[in-house]
């Protein structure tokens, strides 16, 4: 079996991937937001929410991939180097425009920011407010409100994720050079390995004390505004699920090669699709032990793998034509938009259009296509008149190669 996909761009299988992520978290806010008092989906339903808010632990892994593939592809076959300058360039394009524009929508005219720490115990509904504290909102402008415990889950509330990712392009090239500079003049998988496995292996200490921190809180502390809740979405406790993704750049530059047998690229398929069963079966003994983010980090990295390894096969053909259909797709396209939009937007339809809360199945699904439509509406129209024009100025970061779909969009 040769190794080109039988079913058409990776690209796309990307894309669908963060449609998914973007969307699962939506629902897992909806969940909770237009709930009203008292109502309880049961214990299962109720942790199938919480899995869904592990849409940002994928998409911290999908950033270590895309973002690792031009560093591990030069470590690995000798490509030409990437730039470093136009990387962060690239980076500012990706993120700032789009959160600015959502930021001032939410701070300045929906008045739907997180403007008050959290005391345990207090309804997000008493926190929120117009973006006008000067401090405060500088803290957002620069996404640096993440380093304070007074501020960390204010502004745009899952805009939390963007502290640790800008930490992670920061950190990025930093170890592409030392990977470099220790291989010498040598290229291969093991300077490759290098970046990703100390990213896992710091990732995981820092995770491990968070545990340990957050273990002092209660079980409602998750985003309360105290230094345990800070460092564990801190980047020195997260960065092993962007080291996972970079384990997959590595992993997968090596398939690609042309002296890669095709028995290999099988049986790392095979392996994706255990470690996914694996993970299943470990995700509530991991639950129980506080460390769901590592079950689940391991799972989105090998869902990234099952989609972007070459080859084929019954299980990836048919999960990347899934990934490829035009809703989840173009969903992809829009994700960053439908992150950021829909939270802020959530709790203003919450606020304005009390009867939306619910209190059955029926009225959540009201509620939810209420929230998702509203939010691919502001999603759509920030990615056709605000992202897109910013990711027209990308330029590639390997001046012989051509820019890559996959890359304009990270």
């Amino acid at each position: 079996m040769g190794k080109a996909s039988t079913v058409g761009s990776r690209d796309h299988g990307i894309e669908g991937l963060r449609g998914l992520a973007a969307y699962s978290v939506l629902i897992a806010h909806c969940a909770t937001i237009f709930a009203t008092a008292g109502v309880s989906g049961g214990y299962v339903a109720g942790q199938g929410f919480a899995l869904m808010t592990h849409g940002v632990t994928l998409f911290f892994v999908l950033s270590g991939y895309l973002l690792y593939l031009p560093f591990a592809r030069n470590l690995i076959e000798g490509h030409r180097a990437p730039s470093i300058r136009t990387f962060y360039r690239n980076r500012v394009l990706r993120i700032y425009p789009a959160f600015l524009v959502i930021l001032a929508v939410s701070g300045f005219v929906l008045g739907t920011t997180v403007i008050r720490p959290q005391p345990l115990g207090v309804d997000v509904g008493d926190r929120l407010g117009y973006l006008t504290d000067p401090i405060l909102l500088l803290k957002n402008l620069t996404l640096t409100h993440g380093y304070f415990a007074s501020s960390f889950d204010s502004g745009i509330s899952p805009s939390w994720s963007l502290v640790p990712e800008i930490a992670f392009y920061a950190v990025l090239p930093a170890t592409w050079l030392l990977a470099r500079r220790l291989r010498g003049h040598r290229t291969g998988t093991r300077a490759a390995l290098l970046p990703p496995l100390l990213l896992i292996v710091l990732g995981t200490i820092g995770y491990a004390a968070a545990v340990v921190l957050m273990a002092t809180q209660g079980d409602n502390a998750l985003f309360a505004s105290t230094w345990p809740a800070v460092f564990l979405h801190s980047f020195p406790a997260t960065c092993e699920l962007f080291g996972f993704g970079m384990l997959i750049a590595v992993v997968v530059t090596a398939l690609r090669a042309p002296q890669c047998a095709d028995a290999t690229v099988r049986r790392a398929r095979r392996l994706a699709v255990v470690a996914l069963a694996l993970a299943a079966v470990g995700y509530f003994p991991a639950l129980m032990l506080k460390v769901p983010y590592y079950d689940v980090g391991i799972a989105c990295a090998a869902l990234v793998l099952l989609t972007v390894a070459p080859g084929g096969g019954r299980i990836q053909d048919g999960w990347i034509r899934f990934l490829e259909s035009a809703p989840v797709a173009r969903a992809g396209l829009i994700s960053y938009g439908v992150y950021l939009w829909h939270y802020p937007l959530a709790l203003f339809l919450r606020r304005e259009f009390p009867d939306l809360a619910y209190g059955t199945w029926g009225g959540m699904l009201v509620a939810l296509l209420v929230m998702a439509a509203s939010t691919t509406v502001l999603s759509v129209l920030t990615y056709r008149f605000v992202e897109k024009p910013a990711l027209a100025h990308k330029k590639s970061m390997v001046a012989t190669e051509a820019p890559a779909p996959v890359v304009s969009q990270s």
